[in-house]
Protein backbone atom coordinates (compact mmCIF):
# COMPACT_ATOMS: atom_id res chain seq x y z
CA UNK A 1 0.00 0.00 0.00
CA UNK A 2 1.43 3.35 -0.26
CA UNK A 3 0.86 4.65 2.86
CA UNK A 4 -1.68 3.83 6.06
CA UNK A 5 -4.71 5.78 4.68
CA UNK A 6 -4.76 3.39 2.00
CA UNK A 7 -3.83 -0.08 4.11
CA UNK A 8 -6.98 1.24 6.42
CA UNK A 9 -9.16 1.84 3.65
CA UNK A 10 -8.31 -1.43 2.12
CA UNK A 11 -9.02 -3.50 5.28
CA UNK A 12 -12.31 -1.35 5.91
CA UNK A 13 -13.44 -3.04 2.66
CA UNK A 14 -12.48 -6.64 3.43
CA UNK A 15 -14.32 -8.37 6.40
CA UNK A 16 -11.20 -10.70 7.07
CA UNK A 17 -8.57 -7.81 6.68
CA UNK A 18 -5.78 -6.78 8.08
CA UNK A 19 -3.22 -4.47 8.27
CA UNK A 20 -0.10 -2.47 10.14
CA UNK A 21 -0.02 1.19 10.58
CA UNK A 22 0.94 4.30 12.89
CA UNK A 23 -1.05 4.62 16.23
CA UNK A 24 -2.14 8.04 14.82
CA UNK A 25 -4.25 6.40 11.83
CA UNK A 26 -5.63 3.68 13.26
CA UNK A 27 -8.47 5.41 15.60
CA UNK A 28 -11.16 4.02 13.48
CA UNK A 29 -9.72 0.67 13.34
CA UNK A 30 -9.41 -1.94 15.65
CA UNK A 31 -6.09 -2.55 17.31
CA UNK A 32 -5.33 -6.20 18.21
CA UNK A 33 -3.52 -7.57 20.93
CA UNK A 34 -0.24 -9.45 19.72
CA UNK A 35 1.40 -12.47 21.14
CA UNK A 36 5.19 -12.15 20.79
CA UNK A 37 5.36 -16.00 21.55
CA UNK A 38 3.24 -19.27 20.80
CA UNK A 39 2.23 -20.02 24.57
CA UNK A 40 2.80 -16.24 25.24
CA UNK A 41 0.06 -13.53 26.66
CA UNK A 42 -1.24 -11.29 23.94
CA UNK A 43 -0.76 -8.30 24.47
CA UNK A 44 -2.88 -5.08 24.08
CA UNK A 45 -1.07 -2.09 22.09
CA UNK A 46 -1.52 0.74 24.96
CA UNK A 47 0.86 3.73 25.27
CA UNK A 48 2.15 1.65 28.58
CA UNK A 49 2.29 -0.93 26.49
CA UNK A 50 4.42 0.54 23.55
CA UNK A 51 6.22 2.62 25.19
CA UNK A 52 8.06 0.10 27.47
CA UNK A 53 8.69 -2.56 24.34
CA UNK A 54 6.13 -5.10 25.80
CA UNK A 55 4.00 -4.61 22.39
CA UNK A 56 5.89 -6.79 19.89
CA UNK A 57 5.40 -4.80 16.57
CA UNK A 58 6.67 -0.93 17.16
CA UNK A 59 8.94 1.44 15.84
CA UNK A 60 10.20 5.04 16.70
CA UNK A 61 9.55 7.66 14.24
CA UNK A 62 12.76 9.39 13.57
CA UNK A 63 13.37 12.73 12.85
CA UNK A 64 17.07 13.26 11.05
CA UNK A 65 19.27 16.18 11.26
CA UNK A 66 22.40 17.74 10.40
CA UNK A 67 23.94 19.10 13.42
CA UNK A 68 25.47 21.82 11.68
CA UNK A 69 21.94 23.25 11.05
CA UNK A 70 20.65 23.01 14.49
CA UNK A 71 21.04 26.65 14.98
CA UNK A 72 18.40 29.34 14.98
CA UNK A 73 14.63 28.70 14.29
CA UNK A 74 15.73 24.82 14.14
CA UNK A 75 17.00 24.67 17.48
CA UNK A 76 13.98 26.45 18.43
CA UNK A 77 11.49 24.32 16.44
CA UNK A 78 12.97 20.89 17.70
CA UNK A 79 12.99 22.31 21.50
CA UNK A 80 9.58 23.04 21.12
CA UNK A 81 8.83 19.51 20.04
CA UNK A 82 10.56 18.01 22.96
CA UNK A 83 8.85 20.52 25.16
CA UNK A 84 5.48 20.03 27.31
CA UNK A 85 3.61 21.63 24.57
CA UNK A 86 5.02 19.62 21.89
CA UNK A 87 4.20 16.58 23.29
CA UNK A 88 0.79 17.98 23.63
CA UNK A 89 0.45 18.31 20.10
CA UNK A 90 2.25 14.83 19.39
CA UNK A 91 -0.66 12.82 22.16
CA UNK A 92 -3.79 15.35 20.32
CA UNK A 93 -2.59 13.81 16.89
CA UNK A 94 -2.93 10.54 17.99
CA UNK A 95 1.11 9.63 18.27
CA UNK A 96 2.34 8.50 21.67
CA UNK A 97 4.78 11.28 23.26
CA UNK A 98 8.16 10.77 23.85
CA UNK A 99 9.57 8.78 26.66
CA UNK A 100 11.29 10.99 29.23
CA UNK A 101 14.43 9.21 28.81
CA UNK A 102 14.65 11.15 25.29
CA UNK A 103 13.24 14.03 26.03
CA UNK A 104 16.54 15.94 26.90
CA UNK A 105 18.55 13.91 24.07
Amino acid sequence: MPGTAALLQAVSRDKNGIGYGGAAYGRAAKALKIKSAPDGPAIEPTQENVLSGKYPIWRYLYTYLNPEKDKGEIAAYLNWVRSADGQKVVKEVGYYPLPDTLIEK
